[in-house]
């Protein structure tokens, strides 16, 4: 099972994205709200 994306993952999640942006070039431009990129509104479930 997985399990819902919680607000305290996006710290984690946006460290991944900027390696994988250093390393590959993805995302090419670097958004201005990285939490908006990975997690759009209500994708995020409430924390627990």
């Amino acid at each position: 099972m997985i399990r819902p994306l919680t607000p305290a993952d996006l710290p984690a999640l946006i460290g991944a994205m900027r390696e994988v942006h250093v390393q590959d070039a993805y995302p090419s431009v670097w958004p201005a709200a990285p939490e908006a990129f990975l997690a759009p509104p209500d994708t995020v479930g409430p924390t627990r």
